[in-house]
């Protein structure tokens, strides 16, 4: 008997069929991979990612209608107010490096001056720290004050209390009680962070060492100290003159600090043109152009002044016949206008143009306020780490060169 013989599957099932619906259900077909998960049936399909998207969905529109609207005020408020500055904004694009500082006068390069002398690691106004600036700026800023008995002693607060171990009013102390007073060590860099004890002391016979002592220093020290080619920037502290408030001390005489000074500047071949003074209070700085006339001079500026309009703050330049004006990068970086009229527009005499100081630089955010605002002319911290420092991280970024005052 013959076998009955099964048809090949694979000869009778064609690859391409034509058959009807009916027919197509009859024929052996593979089982297609499942199809991968959608967020829709994600959602659809799972009661428990359903309630999560919802609190996503919540947590989104509670954003919205609450905090965003705040958000976006606050924004608003802060680009209107950058706005509403002279040229502020163009001071925080240049800052950001989106947009080139200004452009320097022919032959102008960044000059620096030693705060203080140098802020750190020696104490302010000590004959080490002006030693310090003197050598790595050529051009150091320091206090001037007086005692009871008419000496000019470095001292930059009207008490001693902060920067001595001495109390009490410099101008009603005398020059023997001050010159024996020592000197505070920093306790922190201007970058805030904490010194590590004294940074100076001397090996005795026995190996052990002992720590230097910083006495107050009097002008005549500096003068006779410090290298002949050295620039200086005095500041005068407040002292009395006719039209200043009651609050000032009336011990210190203005008349006789400009005396002083000047038979010191005599006596060691000071030229004026070496010395610029400068102040807050402009009946100070009267008192000195009178009597140091060769001399130049610039009004000191804090953030008060940034409520000035530019006619008030031409006429306060014109008025007082100043040379400079020594800004804090604060006021010159929210009023980069003030910085143009003094590098553009003001003159005092036959083509000489006014300038611009900023102080006291300590960082390099601070650099580069100051510069974006046109400023050239940098009263630093640390006139010793300057140079590393600034031309390193800022300077190269702008692609300009550093001097020293010379």
């Amino acid at each position: 008997m013959r076998r009955a013989t099964q048809p090949d599957q694979s000869v009778t099932t064609p690859i391409f069929s034509v058959a009807d619906e009916d027919e197509e259900e009859l024929l052996p077909q593979r089982t297609p991979p499942p199809p991968p998960p959608s967020h829709k049936s994600f959602f659809r399909n799972s009661s428990e990612n359903r309630s999560s998207a919802f609190r996503f969905l919540r947590r989104i529109n509670r954003f919205l209608f609450f905090a965003f609207p705040r958000v976006l005020v606050i924004l608003v408020l802060v680009v209107v107010t950058v706005a509403m500055l002279p040229g502020g904004w163009r001071v925080a694009l240049c800052a950001s490096n989106l947009l080139p500082p200004p452009t320097l006068r022919p032959g102008e390069n960044i000059t620096f001056i030693g705060h203080r002398g140098c802020e750190f690691p020696y104490p302010e106004n000590s004959l080490h720290a002006l030693r310090v600036g003197a050598k790595e700026a050529g051009f150091v800023e320091l206090d001037v004050a007086l005692t009871s008995d008419g000496t000019v002693v470095l001292m930059h607060d009207q008490t001693l209390d902060r920067t001595t171990n001495g109390t009490g009013t410099t101008c009603t102390r005398s020059t023997q009680y001050v010159k024996q007073l020592e000197l505070q060590m920093p306790t922190r860099d201007p970058l805030g962070r904490m010194a590590q004890g004294k940074f100076c002391s001397f090996p005795s016979p026995r190996g052990t060492t002992t720590p230097c002592t910083y006495r107050v220093p009097t002008l005549e020290q500096i003068f006779d100290d410090l290298p002949h080619h050295t620039r200086f920037m005095i500041d005068v502290k407040e002292c009395y003159a006719d039209g200043l408030p009651d609050t000032v001390p009336k011990c210190s005489n203005c008349s006789l600090l400009m005396q002083t000074t000047r038979d010191l500047m005599e006596k060691y071949a000071i030229s004026p043109e070496r010395v610029i003074f400068t102040s807050k209070l402009p009946a100070s700085l009267r008192v000195f152009q009178d009597g140091i006339p060769r001399s130049k001079y610039a009004i000191s500026m804090d953030q008060g002044y940034s409520h000035y309009k530019r006619s008030s703050f031409r006429e306060l330049m014109t008025k007082g016949a100043y040379d400079y004006a020594a800004m804090h990068y604060g006021l010159a970086a929210v009023r980069p206008d003030f910085v143009q009229i003094m590098r553009t527009e003001r003159t005092k005499g036959v083509g000489q143009m006014g300038d611009v100081f900023a102080w006291t630089i300590r960082k390099d955010l601070d650099y580069r306020l100051a510069r974006c605002a046109g400023i050239s002319k940098m009263i630093v911290a640390e006139p010793h780490r300057v140079k590393n420092r600034f031309t390193l991280n800022v300077a190269e970024w702008f692609g300009e060169s550093l001097v020293t005052a010379s």
